[in-house]
């Protein structure tokens, strides 16, 4: 075709004219998408087909894909450690699928370390890039290689192994070369539906949901054909790797006749033996009927917003299609909707109301038992009356109640009628006419915590002076080591104008006072330092000897624990093709026998325990509870942190594990369960920070936080829990960057969450006060020359400090390529120490930067710029409707591509890597971690063992689990129970049967 040639002139492969294809894809437990997602764009720009296959994938499911979309190349984006392994698994799962013969190209960043290239390259790896290639030089490359290599087709395979790859072959050539359709040999015709409507109706997603029930009804074959000029359908598509189960991606642009394009492949698809063949189309507009001619039969897939009734007389598949779906259930005033077009169809037989993205949703199942009734799969439907008892079956009000919806958009009202309230009173104060006597409340202020350089009258003790007041004695200088006495809290002039003041009061206050944007408590804490590293190295009781030494010297230790990636992603250590990935990045915690060895010894009543994981917190924490059950610790005398914020996991992260309405219900259930039982805990942390090191930049990582944040207060009082309680017990968790907007990011996330809770909440007590953790930027670690990354490091810490953070963890330089060892450990804190300790920025002001010219007008404009965020998200409907239409995503990949683009031509400048690069840029010298192979086998084993040991009790224990899913009973309070015998990998699978697995999108 005309747009193809000019796209790719000399993409000449095996004797046909087509453009590379490449399947792109991160591997199994690897949620770092960023750069995968980035090489698609890249590809997809220069006319290069991509079809990415998205994060945590095996190597059977990216070598399926491959083999099914007939692909020119795979590459392969790789941060979690375990690459020399898995890339392995990739060769062999190729040659097993008939594509040895395929380039596979890798790339992670400094995790691939340089010396690991030869070996992996004379392993069969056809390139790896390494930093500091860029990205676009990368892609440019490896394409160039995929169109220059031999690709001489082997012979077509049909065997067990690699079923479809003969067919796949035949496919290209009859997209690409004119060839023929074969002819059938077979008297059995299946019959081809083909699935059409608008762009967003998710059409992708009920196709999935097909396939499910195909899969689990019938012992047949199915084909799915996907048009679609991003080639993004199969993102969608997690049960398409069953070898039952074959799917091809189909570009159809601007200009591209679907029935065209679709017509002689769906002919060969005929002549293969399959029991189903569904044919999806691209959005189509009113007048189109997509792959409508080229089907037996078709359904329209339409949603509640399709507008007024005069557009239905519009859409010419609608007049056509044999059954039509009414998709998003959940939509406000969808039964209303799905009546209106049942009538203007005339035959509500074929009109069905579904909610595809709910697992198990009855209207799915009635649609496609009518599909399989049709196609002569199933003997007979279900009659009239079962169907309308199961349609709307399992219903549950939605998250986030409909009249709830612009709760973003009232919080900027409420901002901004807060600061012309603040300034409409600073110009009354000035005549004497406000309404408080704001003067007063500054001269008690004052009265209390003011110092001008006069000691007398106070109380001086080992360079304090303190001063005795009605509540007690209260410290009110310090004595530097040079004799200069200075205030422990700057305040404004003694004699500030009424303007000044109320402006004081409104914006900035006492630390610990609302709205509480120099900290969240008056005084920094003299007797605990605000430490808390991260750690989590192989096996349990390896990351208990690293949390001994850390804790070593602090009388109250603070544990943060990084769980390996199988762990993450709620799977065991036994999980088949996993091996390589256990105890990498992190601890290996299957059972609960791993928790109780992973925290031995630590007296857990004085220890403050955080636990960095999302999608499987709810079974983590559980654990932990029970095993502190064991050792004989009352809960109420436990304290902590899990971090369990699903929301940034579909925003971000990557680490969700169920779709996002059962888990919400879990996060509910859990922060309801511990507000009674463990009141010491904070059972949410609200995380910015990964979204941050998936390539939001400063402003977006607040904005998106404190929105998300809003939304679990939104989710927790739709499900009756008490507002006061719940937020205090939310914590919340940011970077702390080099970016100048670093300087500020705490002190307007607490001004904005407090005016927010207090003006459209009502909330009062300690909730207004925000809470969080800093880690420094492993975004902005480099590989290259990475003794730089210490003096980052450092500067980072003191934006966290000077921001009055709660807990600090300061990375070490060489996280970019390994697991810190202990002495790189004790120099990254030291990189906060030597600051508070030896700096002086800390040891005598409690707020020294309060107040300056430059931050307070930063402050300002930090907080508008998140206001236009919130407005761009309250447009959207909200969060939760707003992660849908991937706003989020897609302003993260906006703002990577930005940033790519400002290192690339220079505007950007990062020393030793664009700027002042040294010609020796090798990194020091020193062992890496790897953890042993032995040891991997070893953890694996003893959770064989633990499940062998438990069988039974397991199996009643994951019964009883289930039921509770599925039934309106607490889920945590079953997983209390579960966690006795069975293994986080086992409850994972046990709630995937019932609500199903989470669902990615581009």
């Amino acid at each position: 075709m005309p747009q193809r040639e000019a796209v790719n002139p000399h993409a000449i492969l095996s004797g046909m004219q087509r453009p590379p294809r490449f399947v792109i894809a991160t591997p199994i437990c690897d949620g770092h998408d960023v750069a995968a997602a980035a090489i698609t764009r890249i590809l997809r720009a220069q006319g290069t087909e991509a079809v990415y296959v998205g994060f945590n994938k095996s190597a059977y499911q990216i070598a399926k894909a491959a083999s099914e979309e007939d692909a020119t190349g795979i590459a392969i984006s790789t941060y979690n450690g375990g690459h020399m392994s898995f890339l392995r698994e990739v060769l062999a799962e190729q040659a097993r699928q008939g594509i040895p013969h395929v380039p596979l190209f890798a790339g992670g960043g400094g995790t691939i370390l340089e010396r690991e290239v030869a070996p992996l390259m004379r392993m069969g790896v056809t390139k790896v890039y390494r930093p500091p290639l860029d990205l676009a030089d990368a892609v440019r490359d490896m394409t160039t290689l995929a169109n220059d290599a031999s690709h001489e087709q082997p012979a077509a395979v049909g065997n067990g192994a690699a079923p479809f790859r003969a067919l796949a072959q035949r496919l290209t050539e009859i997209e690409w070369n004119g060839a023929q359709p074969a002819e059938s040999h077979t008297d059995r015709r299946p019959l081809v539906w083909g699935i059409g409507g608008r762009g967003g109706a998710g059409k992708s997603t009920l196709i999935d949901e097909l396939l499910l029930r195909f899969l689990r009804s019938t012992d047949g074959r199915v084909a799915v054909l996907t048009a679609d000029p991003t080639l993004g359908d199969r993102l969608r598509m997690v049960h398409c790797y069953s070898p039952r189960v074959f799917v091809r991606s189909v570009s159809v642009g601007p200009g591209d006749s679907t029935e065209a394009k679709t017509t002689p492949l769906v002919a060969e698809l005929r002549a293969h033996g399959f029991d189903l063949i569904l044919v999806e189309s691209v959005g189509l507009g009113q007048n189109e009927l997509g792959v409508a001619p080229v089907a037996d039969a078709s359904v329209f897939c339409m949603t509640p917003e399709y507008g007024s009734d005069v557009q239905l007389e519009k859409e010419a598949l609608l007049r056509r299609a044999d059954l039509v779906v009414m998709n998003k259930r959940d939509f406000p005033q969808a039964e209303a909707r799905y009546a209106r077009v049942r009538r203007f169809v005339g035959d509500d037989e074929r009109v069905f109301l579904t909610e595809a993205k709910r697992f198990g949703d009855a209207g799915v199942t009635a649609l496609f038992d009518e599909i399989a009734r049709r196609s002569g799969l199933l003997p007979s439907p279900p009659s009239k009356d079962e169907r309308a008892r199961t349609v709307g079956w399992g219903e549950s009000p939605p998250p986030v109640p409909f009249s709830r919806r612009g709760y973003l958009g009232a919080v900027v009202d409420t901002h901004e009628v807060y600061y012309a309230e603040a300034e409409e009173e600073a110009a009354l104060a000035s005549n004497g006419g406000a309404a408080r006597d704001y003067q007063a409340e500054y001269d008690r202020i004052w009265q209390t915590y003011g110092f001008d350089g006069d000691l007398s009258g106070a109380v001086v003790e080992d360079g304090v002076a303190y001063r005795e007041t009605p509540n007690g004695r209260v410290p009110i200088a310090r004595e530097t080591t040079t004799g200069i006495w200075t205030p422990v809290l700057g305040l404004p002039d003694r004699d500030a104008s009424p303007r000044q003041i109320v402006r004081y009061l409104y914006t900035q206050n006492l630390p610990g006072a609302f709205p509480f944007t120099e900290g969240a408590y008056r005084f920094r804490r003299r007797d605990e330092d605000p430490i808390r590293m991260f750690a989590g190295l192989g096996m349990p009781e390896t990351t208990n000897a690293r949390f001994h030494l850390l804790a070593a010297g602090h009388g109250a230790p603070r544990l943060s624990t990084a769980f390996d990636s199988l762990t993450l992603y709620g799977l065991d250590s036994d999980e088949p093709g996993a091996l390589a990935k256990v105890g990498e990045g992190g601890v290996a915690v299957d059972t609960l026998d791993d928790m109780l060895r992973l925290y031995d010894g630590f007296d857990l009543a004085r220890t403050s325990v955080s636990m960095t994981i999302n999608g499987p917190a709810p079974t983590l924490m559980a654990m932990f509870l029970v095993a502190a059950r064991r050792r004989g610790f009352d809960w109420k005398s436990l304290r902590g942190t899990v971090q369990a914020d699903i929301l940034k996991e579909v925003q971000a992260q990557n680490e969700a594990l169920f779709p996002l309405e059962p888990s919400l219900r879990l996060i509910a259930d859990m922060t309801g369960y511990m507000m009674r039982e463990v009141p010491g805990w904070y059972p949410l942390s609200i995380s910015g920070y990964h979204i941050g090191e998936a390539g939001a930049n400063p402003v977006q990582e607040l904005a998106f936080t404190l929105a998300n944040g809003l939304t679990y207060i939104e989710t927790l009082r739709a499900r009756g829990l008490p507002i006061e309680e719940f937020t205090r017990r939310f914590s919340f968790f940011f970077t702390s960057g080099s970016e100048l907007e670093f300087n500020v990011l705490g002190r307007v996330a607490r001004r904005v969450w407090a005016v927010a809770l207090k003006r459209c909440y009502g909330v009062e007590g300690p909730g207004l006060a925000l809470r969080f953790h800093s880690q420094t930027s492993g975004r902005s670690l480099q590989d290259s020359e990475p003794l730089h990354n210490l003096t980052r490091v450092a500067l980072q810490a003191e934006h966290a400090l000077h921001n009055n953070t709660n807990s600090l963890h300061t990375n070490s330089y060489k996280e970019t390529y390994t697991t810190p060892q202990e002495d790189d450990v004790l120099l990254a804190m030291g990189s906060q120490q030597i600051p508070l300790v030896e700096s002086g920025d800390f040891g005598y002001i409690e707020n020294l930067n309060q107040g300056a010219y430059g931050l307070t007008y930063l402050e300002a404009e930090v907080e508008r710029a998140v206001h236009r965020i919130f407005r761009e998200i309250d447009q959207q409907g909200g969060v939760l409707p707003a992660i849908e239409n991937e706003y989020f995503r897609t302003s993260i990949q906006e703002e990577v591509q930005r940033e790519r683009g400002a290192m690339r031509d220079g505007r950007r400048r990062v020393v030793g890597v664009n700027y002042l690069t040294s010609r020796d840029g090798a990194r020091p010298r020193g062992e890496l971690v790897h953890i042993p192979m032995k040891a991997k086998r070893a953890q694996a084993a003893r959770t064989r063992a633990f499940k062998r040991k438990h069988a039974v009790e397991a199996e009643a224990a994951l019964e009883r689990l289930q039921a509770a899913a599925v039934s309106d009973a607490n889920v945590f309070e079953a997983l209390l129970d579960a966690v006795e015998h069975a293994t986080v990998g086992q409850i994972t699978h046990a709630l995937w049967e019932v609500w199903g697995r989470f669902r990615p999108s581009m």
